[in-house]
């Protein structure tokens, strides 16, 4: 408790990481590690410290931990922690960063992480303003090779920090936000979350019954994942979480990854 009374009189005004500040505090660069019971502790008194500004639901257990330590200026993990972009341009000081412009220009997908973002003020869609979100990093390849220079995040698999960060920023710059996940129930649970958290920007992409019957669902779902269907909250995603709990499979976004091209007119680009 002494550590953490500590570390709360002396909450950095700048990002710091959570290994340098622990060690500042207590000379242990461990002692405030989420596994530890102190980490737990610790992580308890900033949520209740946080409680009143933004609770957020959406985030898996890790990311929430990720979450709310930047929310205090700690960084937990800024180099593993990232997301796969392509045809964005991030801002900063008024000016695109060079970075960001070479990879449009050159048509270059790029995994940016939570330390660059954590630099970055603004970003947008290099053409237009829509922007599509696919989970697998398959179909984000083969979205690439038929169009190079789409707006086109991969957050392959759960949304980690680095995702979360680069939506908010294009969410804030107005941009539409297309999301395509699969037919499962940690898809739809990923399609929920964002609905959620963006209500006004997000429009599913090939998130209905009939994209669902299309990929041909043949991968049994068990009975501890289906309960997962029955938490969904997103008006849009309803029938056809029912659906699935009815048929009990899954279906994945590979099955349907040129008809998803198709719908937005890129075949034969």
């Amino acid at each position: 408790m002494k550590a953490i009374v500590a570390a709360l009189t002396c909450l950095p005004e700048k990002p710091v990481r959570l290994p340098f500040f622990a060690h500042q505090v207590t000379g242990n660069p461990h002692t405030f590690d989420t596994g530890t019971r102190t980490g737990k502790i610790f992580i308890d008194v900033l949520q209740k410290k946080r409680e009143s500004e933004r609770p957020d639901e959406n985030l898996s257990r890790t990311e929430f931990y990720n979450d709310l330590l930047l929310s205090f200026n700690l960084v937990r993990d800024d180099i593993m922690n990232f997301v796969a972009v392509n045809g964005l341009l991030g801002w900063t000081k008024g000016q695109v960063h060079p970075v960001w412009q070479a990879a449009v220009d050159t048509r270059i997908s790029w995994n940016v992480p939570v330390r660059h973002l954590l630099e970055i003020e603004e970003i947008s869609p290099a053409r237009g303003n829509d922007v599509y979100l696919v989970e697998n990093s398959g179909v984000y390849s083969t979205f690439l090779d038929a169009r190079p220079t789409l707006p086109l995040v991969c957050t392959n698999g759960q949304f980690r920090l680095a995702a979360w960060m680069l939506l908010d920023k294009l969410a804030a710059n107005g941009s539409v936000l297309h999301y395509a996940g699969d037919f499962d129930p940690e898809g739809l649970q990923m399609a929920d979350q964002i609905l959620n958290r963006f209500p006004d920007q997000v429009r599913l992409w090939g998130m209905d019954l009939a994209h669902y019957l299309s990929s041909m669902p043949a991968v049994p779902i068990s009975g501890k994942r289906l309960v997962k269907l029955k938490n969904i909250r997103s008006d849009e995603l309803r029938e056809l979480a029912t659906q699935m709990q009815s048929i009990k499979r899954a279906g994945y976004q590979e099955a349907i990854s040129q008809k998803l091209l198709d719908e937005i007119g890129l075949r034969g680009k």
